[in-house]
């Protein structure tokens, strides 16, 4: 759905990506490095000063896009000052202030179920503090996320959550018959997989 979605507004809204790790050392801020990359179009080959450039152009004419660049960079490895916290809270809030600035701004972060407490965090940061942006933060994960952030079941400001059901036993063969191009399936075939998949879109495919 999540891909349906970037695909379907691809032409009006700028759209970035981010998958959250299950394990890992410095994967704290890992989606953010990648929407960050995209964002710039910074790659490892690239000097730090031309990351940096690339970086600041994005944010300009902000008056912070120095600064917002200097951070950033730090959080991708390409520079040797460490930023607080805050500062790459403030840092990453301000380069999607700027994208929504030329027109909106989707962000899909994947997995956020392994997110660690400081990159939900910054979610929330952004959520509260852009308001004033086109900014939409599309977050998927499984239910469990919800015992760290209980508020993000409801209640939070311009916030809303949608709860996946499974499918049911029609929607699992009618995904079957699309999977397949429509060729022909024995109807034991179909069974066997929707009992199996247990209404799970993936498990089906």
């Amino acid at each position: 759905l999540a891909r349906e979605l970037v695909d379907n507004v691809g032409e009006q809204a700028t759209t970035l990506v981010g998958r959250c790790l299950p394990y890992g050392e410095g994967i704290t801020f890992w989606p953010v490095m990648e929407i960050v990359k995209r964002a710039a179009a910074v790659g490892p080959t690239l000097a730090l000063e031309e990351s940096r450039k690339r970086i600041a152009a994005v944010v300009a004419p902000d008056p912070d896009a120095d600064r917002v660049a200097e951070r950033l960079s730090t959080l991708l490895g390409l520079g040797s000052n460490g930023a607080s916290t805050d500062e790459i809270f403030w840092s990453v809030r301000k380069l999607l202030e700027a994208l929504a600035r030329e027109r909106p701004v989707v962000v899909v972060f994947d997995d956020v179920h392994w997110g660690e407490q400081t990159f939900l965090d910054l979610i929330d940061h952004v959520a509260d503090w852009a308001r004033d942006a086109p900014i939409l933060l599309v977050c998927l994960a499984r239910p469990e996320l919800l015992e760290e952030r209980p508020m993000w079941s409801g209640g939070k400001l311009n916030a809303t959550s949608l709860l996946l059901e499974p499918l049911d036993q029609a929607a699992c063969e009618t995904l079957i018959e699309n999977l397949l191009d429509h060729t022909e399936v024995d109807d034991l075939v179909k069974e066997r997989v929707t009992q199996a998949a247990e209404g799970n879109p993936l498990f089906v495919e």
